[in-house]
């Protein structure tokens, strides 16, 4: 009989997850992982929603962060410090980032201030701040903030709009 999961040699509980459909963390403690997975699945009930794809206006967008949904396809990397290259303040605000992500990407950077107030900024609810990071990750380089903006306007109703957003 063949085994189940030949590249894990019949071990994939304690293997990594070759084709990627597992959501990946990377410096996230326990907790962490729990309140991300958490706000990885309301982000993605919102996506799938006909409302989302409604409020979005194109499909290719839609379809891309759907498709992210659908095969687990993020990293999530929990940074602890604002003084690592992807949580310093960025001009012209020179606030701190609730998260960072890069076009044509699978990773997401998870920013000290995406857990709480910090300096009175509020990010807002965390799946507001990942539908609006794995946007990026769907966009092409120089894109810009309109569509991440916009699928964190469509992700919820409690998506406040600020930080990068107008």
């Amino acid at each position: 009989m063949r085994p189940c999961y030949p590249f894990f040699s019949n071990r994939a509980i304690n293997s990594i997850d070759m084709f990627g459909l597992v959501l990946q963390f990377v410096g996230c403690d326990e907790f962490e992982q729990k309140l991300l997975r958490e706000a990885w699945d309301r982000a993605c009930t919102a996506i799938a929603s006909d409302r989302f794809k409604s409020c979005m206006c194109k499909d290719v967008h839609t379809t891309c962060l759907r498709g992210k949904c659908q095969r687990q396809e993020v990293t999530f990397t929990c940074e602890h410090y604002e003084s690592l290259d992807k949580c310093k303040p960025v001009p012209p605000s020179d606030q701190s980032p609730c998260a960072a992500a890069y076009e044509n990407s699978r990773d997401v950077y998870i920013c000290p201030k995406a857990w709480n107030n910090v300096d009175g900024h509020y990010c807002g609810p965390l799946e507001c701040v990942l539908a609006h990071e794995v946007m990026h990750n769907c966009m092409t380089a120089g894109s810009g903030e309109k569509w991440p903006c916009k699928a964190q306007e469509c992700a919820g109703t409690n998506c406040p709009r600020g930080g990068n957003c107008p």
